[in-house]
């Protein structure tokens, strides 16, 4: 299934649960005119350490954050710069 499949799917689930719309298809239709505008599902992750590397690793897309750029940001960087999840609890 293609990322843009699945994302959709997703927004339709969401959009299904908080019962605004009557009918899935409906919800599918709606998903889909919002992701061609540009919106995406917000993903969750978390910093996952690497100590040989002395980084952070995110959960979803694995890209390596410098350390130092964490301590920059107050100890905690709440989002991915590479994928743009949001980081559940931040950095430790």
């Amino acid at each position: 299934m293609s990322d843009q499949k699945k994302q959709i799917e997703e927004m339709a689930k969401t959009i299904e649960q908080s019962g605004m719309l009557d009918s899935y298809s409906r919800c599918e239709i709606v998903a889909d005119e919002l992701y061609t505008a540009g919106y995406r599902k917000q993903s969750e992750g978390v910093w996952n350490e690497d100590v040989i590397a002395f980084c952070n690793v995110c959960s979803l897309c694995k890209a390596k954050v410098d350390r130092y750029a964490i301590v920059c940001n107050s100890g905690k960087l709440n989002f991915c710069p590479n994928c743009g999840a949001k980081m559940k609890g931040g950095a430790e």
